[in-house]
């Protein structure tokens, strides 16, 4: 990920029933040879590739259920309007 960080706008994935932000580090990258972390000797700590994690609908892991919106600037390549709508938990439970 670290080689197309200036090509890869942002990374979107679900399925972990939260809502969250990460990025990584440049000064730490997974090292598939040895399959751990390590420095990887860059000159600067350089935040990239954010990752959205979109909560999921289902409220069968007893979290709140909800689903993630937003806009695509194509102009300049920059998302735009983020909203997370989460449903009220209490009106979904036991259903299925």
């Amino acid at each position: 990920m670290f080689d197309y960080r200036d090509q890869i706008l942002i990374e979107i994935t679900g399925h972990d029933h939260i809502a969250d932000f990460r990025t990584h580090s440049a000064a730490k990258l997974f090292d598939k040879e040895q399959k751990c972390m390590k420095a990887s000797g860059a000159a600067s700590d350089e935040w990239f590739l954010g990752k959205l994690i979109s909560p999921a609908v289902t409220p069968g892991s007893w979290t709140n259920p909800g689903f993630t919106t937003m806009t695509l600037d194509t102009a300049n390549m920059k998302i735009q309007n983020l909203q997370m709508t989460f449903l009220q938990l209490q009106n979904t439970t036991g259903m299925s």
